[in-house]
């Protein structure tokens, strides 16, 4: 019963002769055995009379009611029987023509245009035809709906998804239940478990003889089961065919002969092609081919080969010497990135997917941040859009594979059943029973939807086979490639006057793949990329210097900022390396992401804790609380392949929904649980392969593995590109070269110290400016202060003037003064003479090595940057003595050429310089003292008992020096010791001003006074440089009057600036050897001058940087080393025990102050501060000043008076009466106008002399 008006009711309401069933309170409708019809309506009895006993469709045959085109079905293969007053009749479906009566084959109704056909027809090769069996283009899952002259994709309810690429089901996501009744659902569709579902694929509530219908009754839907015609129905609801009276009938393509198939219950001929088409029958099917000499859709017409203009030729193609051709085989303007497609007779380019541009001029890859960037069948790995199929594919075997939404969807093949994403096997039940119960593409073959051109193979090797979704049977087509045409026996030539035509890649050169039909280069590699092609497949590296993936774009390995790399390597050392390759700061257990040129570490899925120091599995009770690719065992997520592995190599092993899956890996079929066996897989074209294979010798194989393209040392990758695949060859991590020919490694190169690696090789530039300096790192030699680049050293340039040194010697700076050193291969005094050391001269029978001479005379010399030990001879060689011979090293690195030197005879009155710089062997400061042990082996190889050992040994303090000779020792017990003296540090602090183009920038000129806001620095330096560095902290800044003294901590006691804005923090100026902080002119209210007062700690060598928001300060920038391997000397026999050293400790603390200065403000004058002489007067500014007003004003009273007593002088003298000053005859005309005036006599002074 069904709750219908809120009362428990039977829901059944079928027609007459009708039995009605309940099933999940739905009715369900079925004739009574005996008769057919609508059982909702009525169903009527089958027996018979006359015709006038059965409805106007039918026709009383055999005392039966039945469907006349199923006795005697008149029409042709490609029109329509349908039943009219008891008789059958033929028309012509849509989109065809013919003789009224249909009896005659139907043709395409012609046209020139989509206006002149149906809205569900589309003009194509001027006939309207259905787009959607001319192309289809919809993927799986989805239907294809004929609209507007065009192929339209929809998915069907219940599926969701890019119709053009996959529909796939899904549920919404909905607070409330979807429906809660029938009438709640579309139409069709019935309301199950809160649902909408068809309930006849649900229920199923009909044999599988018979058809389910749903009615959309309310509230509760009403299913039938009615037979199709020609049928009865019987009491266990089977339908069984009617007899017929006309033989031979048929109820499936079996029961018809192989060359028939079984049509409207009758064996009939398929056929229904096009004009000028020939048709062959295979499997019950027709098979559709134009007729030598012409070309196109053999199914709707094949037209002649010729034209004369594009007008007569079919869109897209143009006519190209008389005959009808795709414009993109005449010429293709397009990119390597774009693919050439006709359209109004001309080629145009577009850019392929994952690539955006006008494809004539421009294809660049589409970057992405997120996967909504990304074509719907992509998704962004890295930046850069990607199949997720072919990145990683999460389907088992037998199931296919699928870019949907951005995600991998896994689809079990035709003919299987099961969970895609695990296992799918084949299908128990039969599949379908006829051709229409099959999606488009595939026919009803055995029961099961198989693609029929796969399993027939109709064509020839040469054309392609395509299936058109024709009802009620599949037709196939074989259809030759642009270029071609059909030949005799059904193979496809290419058209005489087209050249470089092609099938398949054995159609073309070696070095050319058949792409579009047509021979050329497979080359589409990235910028700054080479391509060699190897069988039609090209190979893409990336050129000497570039680095990068070769399929879409190199670029070069030097490098200034991380600007200039991508986005997952950083600029190291002037490459761009991976971020999570070398060095990966994340724990093994973590995932290493890389993010704006930094690694991002985090936790997989299921796992917690610190991905830095490692992650542990997230705690769980339930399989719930664990991802997909996990399970619940013993509290944790854990990945349970790792425990019980039951799949049968070579098969794979995966977790999916909390379960273990098996499924075969690429290139294998099978069942994973027994045994995965290669898939042999024959094949045309690279397309036909699944990803990572390639098409090679009609086989689907890894090029890799066949055509081993690429060095020994490199990894070889094959893109999934189409038409054919592409191979990129990269050399790995730590290696360089061209990945084709040879990848070798990449040598160390100590960056940190001023060397480059250019093309490969670890050099000191001179080209740029660059040499070794006295410690042997690669410094820009300053030029300007005196320097030059001698055999790739910086010395002093003695043409100059700065220091004339022997010949064969060259200058170097140390200590503020210039020193001479002999060049290698000579000895001596650099300053007076250098003598060259000849070596000894071959002969036939090697020297005797001398090992009895006497104990050299050494002196040893405290230097500031290294300890010199001067050796010379005991006593002279004399005639026919042998030479001198041996070796000098520090025991402990007799290896290392910086701490060993070959002796070859010392002549007379020679002196060998043995250096040992400090930092290097061994030799450090060690609570102001530095020492090592020089070993003196008398034999050039061997080490005898007449082998000596020196303790040497510097005191960085005032104190005698003292020497010890040796004495012949046995297993190197120190002979004596050899002490000397060295400078003890001095500290210097000053005030300078901060100018950026001092012509002495090593001496910059002390200042007495400045503004307020001048940029000055205070240089705190500690000597020698070369030993000493200089840590300063708990600097102040104080008055020079110390009886009323004003006071600001300017650096805290770690050295950190207290306030950045008034000081800067200090920092290390290699350029001055010294610790320099900057900052702008500042004093107190009370007081114009100020100075400065800091503790300065000594530390032996640079002093370690401290830390100070966020930055380094002070030091050299520290720099990550790894421990230096010290070995055993090879003619040594005592073990050395390997020792560890720190520099930058502290040696003591020095309070140092500055010089003074005088601080103005911006309105006062500047007055420089100069000593008084005994007769000077020093007066103030202000009363200066006032003393210039006040002189001012009484010279103006003065001059006012001297005017006043000229003016009482001027006015006492007499006036006396003289001539006008003109003549009488010209009158002033001041007067005249505008009426005459008397003009006055001017009055002139008289002199009492000329009374």
């Amino acid at each position: 019963q069904a709750c219908i008006n809120q009362q428990c009711t039977d829901p059944c309401q079928c027609g007459e002769n009708a039995i009605c069933r309940v099933v999940d309170h739905r009715a369900i409708c079925q004739c009574l055995e005996g008769y057919q019809g609508n059982p909702d309506v009525r169903c009527i009895a089958i027996g018979c009379q006359s015709d006038n006993n059965c409805p106007s469709d039918q026709v009383c045959s055999n005392r039966q009611c039945i469907n006349p085109c199923l006795i005697n079905d008149p029409c042709a293969p490609n029109a329509e029987c349908y039943a009219e007053d008891h008789s059958a009749k033929c028309r012509c479906r849509d989109g065809y023509e013919g003789s009224p009566d249909g009896y005659t084959n139907c043709v395409v109704v012609g046209c020139k245009s989509n206006s002149e056909c149906p809205p569900l027809m589309a003009c194509i090769n001027r006939q309207c035809v259905d787009p959607c069996i001319y192309a289809n283009p919809c993927g799986a899952n989805a239907n294809c709906v004929s609209q507007n002259h065009a192929a339209t994709c929809i998915c069907p309810p219940g599926f969701i998804g890019d119709p053009q690429v996959a529909c796939v089901e899904t549920e919404p996501i909905v607070t409330e239940p979807p429906c809660r009744l029938d009438s709640d659902c579309a139409s069709g569709l019935a309301c199950l478990n809160e649902v909408c579902a068809n309930p006849c694929e649900v229920i199923g509530p009909c044999h599988s003889t018979a058809t389910c219908r749903v009615l959309d009754t309310v509230p509760y839907r009403t299913m039938i089961c009615t037979c199709p015609d020609g049928w009865a129905p019987l009491a266990d609801g089977r339908c069984r065919p009617l007899e017929t009276e006309v033989p031979p009938g048929c109820v499936t393509d079996d029961d018809c002969p192989d060359v028939q198939a079984c049509i409207n219950r009758q064996c009939r001929d398929p056929c229904a092609c096009g004009a000028n088409a020939d048709c062959q029958v295979t499997g019950h099917r027709a098979v559709c081919v134009c007729r030598p000499g012409f070309y196109g859709n053999p199914r709707i017409g094949c037209s002649p080969i010729g034209c004369t203009s594009n007008e007569e030729c079919p869109d897209p193609e143009s006519c190209y010497q008389g005959n009808c051709v795709n414009p993109c085989l005449i010429y293709n303007p397009c990119l390597p990135n774009a693919e050439c497609y006709g359209q109004n007779h001309i080629g145009q380019c577009r850019c392929l997917p994952g690539y955006e541009g006008d494809g004539l001029y421009s294809c660049k890859p589409i970057g992405c941040r997120v996967d909504s960037e990304c074509p719907d069948d992509q998704a962004c790995y890295n930046g850069v859009c990607r199949n997720p199929c072919q990145v990683d594919n999460p389907c088992a075997a037998n199931a296919d594979c699928r870019a949907s939404e951005h995600r991998a969807m896994c689809y079990c093949r035709p003919g299987m059943v099961g969970n895609p994403y695990s296992f799918c096997q084949e299908e128990v039940t039969a599949e379908c029973q006829v051709d229409a119960d099959c999606r488009e593409g595939l026919a009803c073959i055995m029961q099961v939807c198989q693609d029929p051109c796969l399993k027939s193979e109709p064509c020839h090797p040469s054309a392609t086979c395509r299936v058109l979704s024709t009802v009620p049977v599949r037709t196939m087509v074989c259809v030759c490639p642009d270029g071609h045409v059909t030949a005799p026996g059904g193979s496809c030539q290419p058209i005489p006057i087209l050249t470089g035509i092609c099938t398949t890649d054995e159609d073309c050169s070696d070095t050319e793949a058949c792409i579009n039909n047509k021979c050329g280069s497979p080359c589409n590699c990235g910028p700054n990329a080479d391509c060699r092609v190897l069988d039609h497949k090209p190979i893409c590296v990336c050129k000497d210097g570039f680095a990068g993936r070769p399929e879409l774009g190199c670029h070069e390995i030097d490098c200034e900022s991380n600007d200039e790399c991508p986005a997952s390597h950083s600029c190291i050392n002037k490459l761009c390396v991976p971020v999570c390759g070398v060095g990966n700061p994340c724990a093994p257990s973590a995932d290493c992401i890389p993010t704006d040129h930094q690694p991002v570490c985090q936790c997989p899925t299921g796992t917690t804790g610190n991905p830095i120091q490692g992650c542990v599995p997230i705690g769980c009770q339930s399989n719930s609380e664990c991802p997909p690719d996990r399970a619940c065992q013993n509290g944790q997520c854990v990945d349970l392949c790792q425990f019980a592995d039951p799949c049968n190599p070579p098969a794979e092993c995966s977790v999916q929904n909390h379960d273990i899956s098996c499924r075969c890996p690429d290139g294998y079929e099978g069942n994973p649980q027994t045994g995965c066996t290669p898939v042999v897989v024959g094949c045309r074209s690279d397309s036909e392969c699944p990803p990572s294979l390639a098409c090679i010798n009609g086989q689907c194989q890894n090029p890799c593995e066949v055509l081993h393209p690429c060095a020994p040392n490199a990894i070889c990758k094959v893109i999934d590109t189409l038409p054919v695949r592409t191979i990129t060859c990269e050399c790995p991590e730590g290696y360089f070269g061209n990945a084709v020919v040879e990848c070798r490694q990449t040598p160390p190169c100590e960056t940190e110290r001023g060397f480059e690696l250019i093309n490969n090789v670890c050099v000191c530039p001179e080209e740029k400016g660059k040499a070794l300096d006295r410690n042997g790192d690669c410094i820009v030699c300053p030029i300007s202060q005196g320097f030059t680049i001698i055999d790739g050293r910086c010395v002093c340039d003695s043409s100059r003037g700065f220091q004339n040194c022997a010949p064969n010697a060259f200058c170097q700076a140390e200590r503020h003064r210039a020193t001479c050193i002999c060049v290698a291969g000579y000895v001596g005094d650099g300053d007076v003479a250098c003598i060259f050391v000849t070596p000894t001269p071959p002969s036939t029978r090697p020297p005797v090595a001398r090992t009895d001479a006497p104990i050299p005379e050494m002196t040893v010399n405290c230097l500031s940057d290294r300890i010199q030990v001067d050796i010379a001879a005991a006593d002279a060689t004399s005639a026919g003595s042998t030479a001198l011979d041996g070796v000098l090293y520090v025991k402990g690195y007799s290896d290392r050429s910086e701490c060993r030197a070959v002796i070859n005879g010392i002549p007379p009155g020679g002196v060998l310089d043995f250096k040992v710089r400090f930092n290097t062997c061994g030799l450090i400061h060690v609570n102001g003292e530095a020492a090592f042990i020089l070993v003196f082996q008398k034999h050039p190889k061997l080490v005898t008992h007449k082998a000596q050992a020196f303790h040497v040994k510097c005191i960085y303090k005032t104190g005698p020096a003292t020497v010890t000779l040796g004495f012949n020792v046995s297993m190197f017990t120190t002979s004596g010791t050899i002490a000397n003296t060295g400078p003890p540090p001095v500290c210097i602090m000053r005030i300078v001003a901060d100018v950026e183009d001092d012509d002495d920038s090593n001496s910059p000129s002390d200042i007495s006074s400045v503004q307020i806001g001048d940029r000055l620095k205070l240089i705190v330096s500690v000597t020698p440089t070369l030993i000493y560095g200089g840590f300063v902290r708990n600097c102040v800044a104080k008055t020079m009057d110390d009886e009323n003294e004003n006071t600001y901590l300017v650096t805290d006691e770690n050295g950190c600036a207290t306030d950045p804005s008034v000081f800067g923090e200090f920092f290390y100026d290699p350029t001055l050897n010294a610790t320099v902080a900057r900052f702008d002119a500042f004093k107190f209210p009370s007081s114009n001058s100020i100075r400065f007062q800091c503790n300065v700690r000594v530390c032996f060598g640079q002093c370690q940087p401290v830390n100070c928001g966020g930055i380094d300060v002070h030091g050299k920038k520290r720099k990550k080393r790894q421990a230096d391997t010290f070995f055993v000397d090879v003619e040594d026999e005592d073990p050395h025990v390997v020792q560890t050293y720190n520099t930058g400790a502290f040696a003591e603390e020095i309070v140092v102050e500055s010089n003074a200065i005088l601080t103005f403000e911006k309105s006062e004058r500047r007055v420089a501060v100069q000593p008084l002489e005994p007769e000077e007067v020093c007066i103030s500014m202000v009363w200066f000043i006032l003393a210039l007003i006040i002189t001012a004003l009484l010279s103006l009273v003065a001059v006012a008076v001297a005017v006043s007593c000229w003016l009482l002088s001027y006015r006492r003298h007499e006036r006396g009466v003289g001539p006008l000053p003109h003549p009488i005859d010209f009158p002033n005309p001041l007067f005249t106008t505008p009426e005459p005036l008397a003009e006055p006599s001017p009055d002139y002074i008289t002199d009492d002399n000329d009374r």
